[in-house]
């Protein structure tokens, strides 16, 4: 009889370590699934912006362009766009930069130059004739409630009309970027 039970004991402990086994297993390739999809959102994420802002470098035809010039933002979180300037006159100019977010006050668009504080005006840049000025403007979110807003950038100092662009910004949840 002893031998029996003995028999007994160690195929139930056979199956017990074999069924914390198998959950392991699960959880970890549950856990490993997880973050491969969050990598693949990411770099999707990352490659598409890449995109958008290489494609834009052949696009400049105006004083200001704003590159890409639509984003999404999440909300307490922060984006940055690229801001050309770009002097298709003939003589040298010398231009300042200046960036808004109009009535919205939980959204704040500035120029990082030095330090955590946002600028809201920066130059004044001289540009000789055919010179362009790459800048990047960061369009951050105060937690404030979805909406879709805009960021105003004006280029004073010439006459040129194309010197004012808005960056349409869309303020999302977090689980809406990942898709």
């Amino acid at each position: 009889m002893l031998t029996k039970r003995g028999a007994i004991e160690m195929s139930m402990t056979t199956i017990i370590v074999i069924v914390i086994g198998v959950v392991l297993l699960i959880l970890g390739l549950t856990w490993v699934r997880g973050i491969f999809s969050d990598v693949s959102g990411i770099s999707d994420d990352a490659f598409g912006r890449a995109k958008d802002i290489i494609s834009g470098i052949e696009d400049v035809s105006s004083l200001l362009t704003i590159i890409p010039d639509e984003i999404e933002v999440g909300q307490g979180k922060d984006e940055v766009v690229k801001v050309i300037i770009a002097n298709f006159e003939d003589a040298p100019i010398s231009v300042s930069v200046t960036a808004s977010s109009g009535p919205d006050t939980k959204l704040k668009c500035g120029f990082l130059l030095g330090g955590d504080q946002l600028k809201a005006s920066i130059g004044p840049y001289a540009l000789d004739s055919g010179d362009q000025k790459s800048i990047a403007l960061i369009i951050k979110d105060n937690k404030g409630s979805l909406r879709r807003t805009s960021c105003n950038v004006k280029v004073t100092g010439t006459n040129d009309p194309s010197g004012e662009q808005d960056v349409l910004v869309r303020v999302v949840k977090e689980k809406e970027l990942l898709k």
